[in-house]
């Protein structure tokens, strides 16, 4: 009300008898200000209030990486007590303080983001415990060492690189089972266990990563199959279900997006290189599932090589929904309804390689389900075919990188 009592008293003046005469001209409610959100609706209630309870409640993970950090932190107060006095190690430790504080930071239950950036915090947990090898003394060394060497021996690391770091543990690890241990020895298994852990942390990422790829890309599949299955009841409950070859495409799709769900196939994603992996992976197996169901729709029209027996012609088949209930239905697209014309063109003196028996009234569904299959299938055959393209294409341009 405050704004509003200046904007009234400036339509105040003084009349010819000396009496204050005053002309509304609005209300104040008619200023430009901005009305206010509701309270639960503002940016504060959002940040304070939504966010911690998104991050505590619907996070259960983070507790993981909180109690990490904790651990970390109280061992690094450990480390800083003891060499206190030591320059090059307190330079350690200033580095692992530092990545400590960042960690926090993006574990912070007040950040505005709903994301945390996991890969990074994992990165420097590995990073912090390559240094923790520099800050230790023999006993630590000795002891951290043997474990090291029990999960380098469990490690995804090749078996060529793992034999020889395992060779290289072992003969420190005896260097260091005397009773007194010369400084040299201390610095150099030090110096070698931090190197080892690198390896073993960096190959532990990769994997990680790989593994999160693959979980995400079967994810963006399931949604395409759930979105394409209500297009696909859609159409069959609430129209005119025709077997043409926009449905043939929309069943080869789905058995693309369901080779996709259950393949084992590792599909990664170059490091800087996401959304261009996420769109040509997201795209390429329903594509190349409706292809093939297209291509195996024409055959069985033409009965080339393949027929369904009887045929499904042009027209009008019953189909029986129950031992009551009996439905008459366009089973595949007529020539008049549509640019699309499908005709059996082969020679009747020519017999098919395979022939499918269906009941008399139900080849649609054997027909849809080998669409299915052939999307399912076709995808395995087109996916080999442009994976041996790609590698080969890689390969010649990894031959132009040399030469140049």
């Amino acid at each position: 009300m405050a704004d509003d009592i200046p904007f009234f008293f400036s339509k105040m003046a003084v009349g010819h008898g000396g009496f204050l005469s005053v002309v509304s001209v609005g209300r104040a409610s008619h200023t430009t200000r901005k009305p206010s959100c509701p309270a639960f609706l503002s940016r504060g209630a959002l940040t304070n209030r939504i966010y911690p309870i998104i991050n505590k409640k619907m996070n259960p993970s983070r507790q993981y990486l909180v109690g990490k950090q904790r651990d970390y932190q109280r061992r690094l107060n450990g480390f800083k007590a003891r060499w206190v006095q030591n320059s090059e190690k307190m330079t350690v430790i200033d580095s692992c303080q530092s990545h400590l504080d960042d960690i926090e930071c993006m574990l912070n239950v007040k950040c505005k983001k709903i994301y945390k950036k996991t890969f990074t915090i994992w990165h420097l947990f590995h990073r912090i415990d390559e240094y923790f090898f520099l800050l230790m003394n023999e006993a630590e060394l000795k002891a951290n060492g043997w474990e090291l060497l029990q999960g380098l021996k469990i490690s995804p690391v090749t078996q060529q690189a793992k034999t020889e770091w395992i060779v290289k543990l072992q003969e420190m690890l005896k260097k260091l089972d005397v009773p007194n241990p010369s400084p040299r020895d201390v610095s150099e298994a030090a110096q070698l266990f931090s190197s080892a852990a690198y390896i073993h942390n960096d190959c532990v990422d990769n994997l990680f990563w790989d593994y999160w790829c693959r979980k995400f890309f079967s994810l963006i599949y399931t949604i395409g199959l759930l979105a394409a299955l209500i297009i696909f009841v859609f159409l069959y409950y609430h129209t005119n279900f025709l077997l043409c070859s926009f449905t043939a495409a929309l069943l080869g799709a789905m058995g693309g997006l369901l080779s996709g769900i259950m393949t084992t196939q590792i599909e990664s994603i170059p490091y800087g290189q996401f959304w261009v992996s996420i769109f040509y992976h997201s795209m390429v197996r329903p594509i190349q599932g409706a292809i093939a169901a297209v291509i195996f729709f024409w055959m069985l029209q033409s009965q080339y090589m393949i027929k369904i027996d009887p045929p499904l012609s042009p027209g009008k088949v019953v189909f029986t929904g129950s031992s009551t209930c009996r439905i008459e239905m366009p089973a595949v697209m007529s020539p008049r309804s549509g640019p699309a014309v499908f005709r059996n063109m082969s020679n009747p003196k020519q017999d098919p390689l395979l022939v499918l028996k269906a009941a008399p009234g139900m080849q649609l569904y054997l027909y849809m389900l080998v669409l299915l299959i052939a999307g399912f299938s076709g995808d395995k055959v087109l996916r080999y075919v442009s994976d041996k393209v790609s590698g080969r294409l890689f390969a010649e341009a990894e031959k132009t990188k040399e030469a140049k």
